[in-house]
């Protein structure tokens, strides 16, 4: 963080086995290491969520709205709706629905301390 107006500068003293798990923790949480002080200093704590294991959820949403995007489409150029494509785009949300409840149902994130 630059020198601005109002901000207060400190010096702090770190071992090199604190330091080093200093520059560990900022390291996992993809901060510098002077953000990462500065965010655990000023608040306690730093929660990071792991949503990588989301993935497959995230690409049957983008597969959906995709679907809704064509439908639009279809829909605005030829002032109808084939009842096939709505159809399809009602299980492809009840897909969507069953996968929500199983990703999100007990939700348990794995939190960095």
């Amino acid at each position: 963080m630059p020198m601005r107006k109002g901000n207060k500068p400190k010096i702090i003293y770190f071992t090199p086995s604190e330091w080093e798990a200093v520059q560990r923790r900022a390291a996992t949480l993809k901060l510098r290491t002077g953000t990462y002080i500065r965010r655990i200093a000023a608040h306690g704590e730093i929660k990071w969520y792991d949503f990588k294991k989301y993935h497959s959820l995230e690409v049957a949403v983008n597969a959906v709205g995709r679907n809704v995007d064509q439908i639009a489409k279809v829909a605005n150029s030829t002032q109808s709706v084939y009842q096939k494509d709505v159809e399809e785009l009602q299980e492809q949300m009840d897909q969507l629905k069953t996968l929500f409840n199983i990703y999100f149902d007990g939700l348990d994130y794995d939190r960095i301390e």
